[in-house]
């Protein structure tokens, strides 16, 4: 009898034992957390620049079939009367008058779905609610030539807002390192300066847009 009690008892943890075991898994979390953080991280950034590359072929489908020149249509918050461009205050009659489309309705016969304008995370699921679009289109208006728009580098969507994974500051607060997610003319997808890309995006509406 004491002899099966004596094996019970040392077959079973002490309370020392348990801690420690608790000690060593918190440690291990806590270690593993920053890496599976990181890889989320990695994970959004992949999506996002695959459904503009997406976005950039559908773009070039099109383009093709309309004498190599920009989709006709515009930014779909533009085309909803929620962006308002500042650059022309009369843009919402116009697109009514002409019918232009916002640009993920020109782009649909050729494959493209407007989910792939939804940044997963961040600020992207609220502007793409409110707005249609996580991006923002680099023309106000559009049908222009596509090669100079090519050859200048001009950016053809860029993140609407700042995410966390370019340091989750609001559009009042950006920094000179900021970096949002851009779509340039000639396919290149990257990371650019936000200065750069609002610098580049004014010269190429002021000189190439219709």
């Amino acid at each position: 009898m004491d002899g099966k009690t004596n094996t019970k008892l040392m077959s079973a943890f002490t309370l020392i034992e348990v801690l420690v075991v608790i000690s060593i898994t918190a440690v291990l979390a806590a270690l593993l957390m920053p890496v599976l953080s990181s890889a989320k991280v990695a994970s959004y950034k992949a999506s996002s620049m695959s459904d503009l590359k997406q976005t950039f072929t559908a773009s070039n489908l099109y383009s093709n079939d309309y004498d190599d020149r920009v989709p006709y249509a515009v930014d779909d918050c533009d085309w909803r009367d929620l962006c308002r461009s500042a650059v022309d205050p009369t843009l919402w009659q116009t697109i009514q008058q002409n019918h232009i489309p916002a640009f993920s309705q020109a782009l649909r016969p050729y494959g493209f779905n407007r989910a792939l304008f939804r940044i997963p995370v961040g600020q992207g699921p609220e502007y793409y609610e409110t707005s249609g679009t996580s991006y923002a289109y680099g023309l106000v208006l559009s049908s222009a030539p596509l090669q100079p728009l090519e050859t200048h580098a001009c950016p053809y969507f860029f993140e609407r807002g700042a995410n966390f994974w370019n340091g989750g500051v609001s559009d009042s607060n950006l920094e000179p390192g900021e970096r949002w997610l851009t779509l340039y003319f000639d396919g290149l997808v990257k990371y650019a300066l936000y200065a750069d890309v609002y610098d580049r995006v004014d010269e190429c509406r002021t000189s190439y847009t219709n």
